[in-house]
């Protein structure tokens, strides 16, 4: 099925075609995500007290990627979180059953009920990245987004969660340096070797 993730009213009926053909929605993936490789900070002449420069400033630049990364994650977000909410538990669990760290700050424990909301951000989205600051400033949203659903959406019982990635040929090592400095960004307590 087909999916403009910029337009509020595809992805509602994307979510209502998944509800009426699974009965409930268990996860939701917030995946969309576009680059386009042009600094719109970057001029090609660079204006003095003259003319020089002004026609390029006059043009506005394309939001293309604020559209889908970060617009089209909110979108994401709030349909996935009405109907995650709205998922009954399946199991009573004891606070004895879960594991620490799946509680959320001051509330119930997270994801034993509505399930779980996953925002895919990028390692741009809290490390600075020459010549994407659009996308940067689309994925550090994402983040903003995170930190401001996650603790009520974990008293309603549903986990929010961001995956990070990055490219990279050395991709291990990175996403290891990258997690730890992730790790530590969100929870403030110092990664153990």
């Amino acid at each position: 099925m087909q999916c403009d993730v910029t337009s509020y009213t595809s992805q509602l009926h994307l979510f209502r075609t998944a509800i009426s053909l699974f009965g409930k929605i268990d996860i939701v993936v917030a995946n969309a995500g576009i680059s386009i490789p042009r600094d719109p900070f970057a001029f090609s002449s660079i204006p003095g007290n003259g003319d020089e420069g002004d026609a390029e400033i006059e043009k506005e630049f394309p939001t293309a990627e604020i559209d889908v990364n970060l617009k089209g994650c909110l979108f994401t977000s709030r349909i996935g979180l009405f109907y995650l909410r709205k998922n009954k538990p399946t199991s009573a669990k004891s606070k004895d059953d879960i594991r620490a760290g799946e509680r959320a700050e001051g509330g119930d424990f997270a994801g034993d009920v509505g399930g779980d909301l996953i925002l895919v951000s990028s390692i741009a989205g809290f490390k600075e990245s020459t010549g994407l600051a659009t996308y940067t400033a689309s994925k550090h949203g994402v983040l903003g987004l995170l930190r401001g659903v996650r603790i009520q959406a974990g008293r309603e019982g549903v986990r929010v969660n961001a995956v990070c990635p990055w490219m990279t040929s050395e991709f291990l090592f990175l996403f290891r340096v990258c997690l730890r400095d992730f790790y530590i960004c969100l929870s403030g307590v110092r990664w153990e070797e």
